[in-house]
């Protein structure tokens, strides 16, 4: 058991050690911490009030549709 996979392989839980679930996670940090200096909220305003959360949601929502439809017309482009 590693430390990063505290519950072991055998759990069925994704490992933290696979190469393309960290990466994930780390571009979603990126994501989150982009948002939330663009909101101008920190994490403690994203779990005591629910407008911030709801801001933020917002945004980080719409980052991830704008980096998915840029994706798509690249590989549109790149196609034809």
């Amino acid at each position: 058991m590693s430390e990063l996979d505290p519950f072991g392989a055998a759990s069925g839980l994704p490992s933290l050690t696979r190469k393309g679930y960290e990466i994930r996670l780390s571009q979603r940090r990126v994501v989150l911490h982009r948002v939330l200096e663009f909101t101008r909220c920190s994490i403690h305003d994203v779990i005591n009030d629910r407008a911030a959360r709801q801001k933020v949601t917002f945004y980080f929502k719409l980052s991830r549709y704008i980096d998915r439809e840029s994706d798509r017309i690249d590989a549109a482009k790149g196609r034809g």
